[in-house]
């Protein structure tokens, strides 16, 4: 049996983020990642081909984000802003969209912040809001949510698109830049201190709880070495999607699933890709 204080599982932007934290106050603590690799949802591609990396992950600095722009700064990491022109394709007619966000807060403003009722955005673009008026603006908004927030407009709440889903009237949330030598070289930045805390291929299948101690049982990617850590906490940090994940499941992340079970046999599903 191991100890620790703290167990990380996750080793995307979060849990490094998290292990970062914990190193600076001298905090004993272990990050698992069932990966082969770190990042999570930052993931990169160098192709000896071209000089620009090719993002598979997260890709854009949207709007402000001090927080990340400090980090940035810290790891002496170049940012650039993205400029060009929008176009819209319809068959083989190709039509500028310099009034995107003008085009796209007509409809957004529109919502409320569902403190009545929570509803879909599919149930909300159904009223017709703004009549004939915006109904080609509400295809465009349409587009936005399922292609920027990649969400399905049936399964969406107006609530949470209410509340942070666009940049409003703020000019400067209308911004997008990114880093230049790729995102993968902020995550390698900021987990280069917990290097010898990481354990990679390392797979979480249950998380015994009682209060103050917690039990970590993990199982290596070539599923033979098994073991288990005793740690004073625990810090989740795999995907919503990989946590709703069903029994039998896969994930929307992932490849393969491993179950992961809590105190009192609650299955909350842990994934590898």
């Amino acid at each position: 049996m191991r100890s620790q204080d703290v167990v990380i599982i996750g080793a995307g932007a979060a849990g490094i983020a998290a292990g970062r934290d914990l190193h600076d106050q001298g905090v004993r603590f272990v990050v698992l990642e069932g990966r082969e690799r770190i990042g999570g949802r930052v993931w990169m591609h160098h192709d000896p081909r071209t000089p620009v990396a090719i993002e598979l992950g997260a890709e854009f600095i949207h709007g402000s984000a001090e927080e990340i722009e400090k980090v940035l700064r810290d790891a002496r990491l170049p940012v650039v802003d993205i400029a060009g022109r929008r176009w819209m394709v319809s068959g083989t007619r190709w039509t500028p969209l310099d009034d995107f966000w003008d085009r796209l807060c007509r409809v957004m403003t529109l919502l409320d912040d569902g403190k009545k009722r929570d509803r879909s955005f599919q149930e909300f673009l159904d009223t017709h809001p703004g009549g004939r008026r915006l109904a080609r603006d509400r295809k465009l908004a349409r587009q936005f949510v399922e292609g920027f927030h990649a969400a399905d407009p049936r399964l969406i709440s107006t609530r949470a698109l209410a509340q942070s889903g666009t940049p409003g009237e703020e000019v400067r949330e209308t911004r997008l830049a990114h880093v230049v030598d790729g995102y993968d070289r902020l995550i390698e930045w900021m987990a280069a201190p917990l290097a010898d805390r990481i354990r990679l291929g390392a797979i979480v299948t249950r998380v015994k709880w009682t209060r103050g101690t917690a039990i970590v049982e993990v199982m290596h990617v070539d599923g033979r070495n098994r073991f288990e850590i005793e740690a004073r906490a625990v810090l989740v940090t795999v995907p919503l999607g990989v946590l709703q994940a069903r029994p039998g499941e896969r994930s929307a992340f992932c490849t393969r699933t491993i179950p992961i079970f809590l105190s009192g046999g609650l299955p909350i599903r842990c994934a590898r890709r």
